[in-house]
C-alpha cells in the first residue's frame, strides 16, 4: 500500500510546461467558438434553444442551473448566452483571464446547449475537456495573459502534468466504451462489418449523397473492422505510456515498445477515422472535439520540437532566404 501511495502522489506531484494544455485550450474553444457561430449563421438559435412559449419547436421546462438562474429560455436569455459565450471562448482562445474565463466559457455553452435536449456526447468531452482546463494552469504560456505578464507569448512557467494525463485517460475510455458498446452484428464478422456502409447510406448522417459509396463496399467492410478494433483496444496505448515512463524493463515486448512508437500509429489511424467522419458525415463537432483531445498524447517537449521545424522551415521559404542562397 506504501509503494502504492508513493507512486500516486510522485504521479499526481509531476511538473512540465505548459504547452500542450495550452494548446488543448486553443483548440477547445475554437470548437465552442465555431459551434456558436455555426447555430447563428444556420438561424437555429431561436428554433432550438428558445422556449416554446416563444417561437421555439420546444418546451424548455429547464436545464443547466444557469439558464434556471437567469429565467429560462427566453429569447433574450439565450441570445445572451450565446453573445457571452463567444466572448468567453474569444477570451479563453487568446488566454485571458486564467482559469476564471474557462469556467465562465463552459458554463455559458452549457447553459446554451442544455436547452436543446439534443446534446451529444461531443458536448460532455467540451463540458469535461474545459472543466479539467479550469483545474489546470491553462494560460501559463501562448497566452495574454504571458504576454502581459513578462512580455513574452510563451513561457517556460511548470504546470501540474496530472490533468493531461487525465485528458488521456478520458480518450482512452470514451473510444473503449464506444467500442463496447458497439453490440450490434453488423461491426463485427458476424455481419461482414457492415455497418459504416449502412451508416454512409443513411440521410440522417449523411453530409452530402455518399450512395458512391457502395461500389467501395469492400473497403466500407475494412474500415468498418479498423475502426471496431480500434475503439475496443484504445486502453492498450497504456501500455505504451508505461514501458516509456519505466524504460529500465526487460522483455520483447518492451523492446518493441521501445523501439516503435505506437502513439504515431494511434494518431494516424484516430485522426485519419474522424477526418473521415467529419467529410462524410453530419455529427456536429464531434470529430473536431475528439481530434483535440489527441494534442495532449503529446508531450510539451515534443509540441515545441514541432513548433521549431515549423518556424525554421517558415524562415527558409522565405523570399528574402531564397534569394540570399
Amino acid at each position: 500500500m506504501k509503494r502504492a501511495w508513493a507512486w500516486w502522489v510522485e504521479l499526481t506531484s509531476r511538473r512540465e510546461r505548459g504547452t500542450t494544455l495550452a494548446l488543448f485550450r486553443i483548440a477547445v474553444a475554437a470548437v465552442m467558438v465555431t459551434m456558436m457561430l455555426s447555430a447563428m449563421r444556420a438561424g437555429i438559435v431561436d428554433i432550438l434553444w428558445v422556449d416554446a412559449a416563444e417561437g421555439g419547436i420546444q418546451s424548455v421546462a429547464s436545464g443547466f442551473w444557469l439558464l434556471d438562474l437567469i429565467g429560462g429560455a427566453t429569447h433574450r436569455n439565450m441570445w445572451g448566452l450565446v453573445v457571452l459565450t463567444l466572448l468567453f471562448g474569444t477570451a479563453m482562445m487568446l488566454g485571458l483571464g486564467g482559469r476564471w474565463t474557462v469556467l465562465a466559457a463552459v458554463w455559458c455553452y452549457r447553459a446554451v446547449s442544455s436547452a436543446g435536449h439534443g446534446n451529444g456526447g461531443y458536448d460532455a468531452m467540451i463540458f469535461n475537456g474545459a472543466w479539467l482546463l479550469f483545474l489546470a494552469e491553462p494560460t501559463a504560456t501562448l497566452s495574454l495573459d504571458a504576454r502581459l505578464k513578462s512580455g513574452k507569448w510563451r513561457s517556460d512557467v511548470e504546470v501540474s502534468a496530472w490533468p493531461r494525463y487525465l485528458l488521456i485517460l478520458q480518450l482512452l475510455i470514451i473510444y473503449t466504451a464506444t467500442g463496447l458498446q458497439k453490440s450490434s452484428a453488423s461491426w463485427t464478422f458476424a455481419d461482414g462489418f457492415s455497418a459504416l456502409y449502412w451508416f454512409l447510406q443513411d440521410p440522417n448522417w449523411q453530409r452530402w449523397d455518399t450512395s458512391w459509396t457502395g461500389s467501395g463496399y469492400p473497403l466500407t467492410q475494412l474500415a468498418t473492422a479498423v475502426v471496431w478494433h480500434f475503439e475496443v483496444f484504445a486502453g492498450l496505448l497504456l501500455l505504451v505510456y508505461h514501458v516509456r515512463a519505466n524504460p529500465e524493463g526487460k522483455g520483447r515486448w518492451r523492446a518493441w515498445l521501445r523501439r516503435v512508437d505506437c502513439r504515431k500509429i494511434f494518431t494516424a489511424i484516430g485522426l485519419g477515422m474522424h477526418a473521415g467522419i467529419a467529410l462524410l458525415m453530419d455529427m456536429g463537432p464531434f470529430s473536431w472535439i475528439s481530434m483535440a483531445f489527441y494534442i495532449n498524447l503529446w508531450s510539451p517537449e515534443e509540441w515545441e520540437q514541432v513548433g521549431s521545424w515549423v518556424i525554421q522551415l517558415a524562415r527558409d521559404r522565405r523570399p528574402g532566404k531564397a534569394r540570399a542562397t
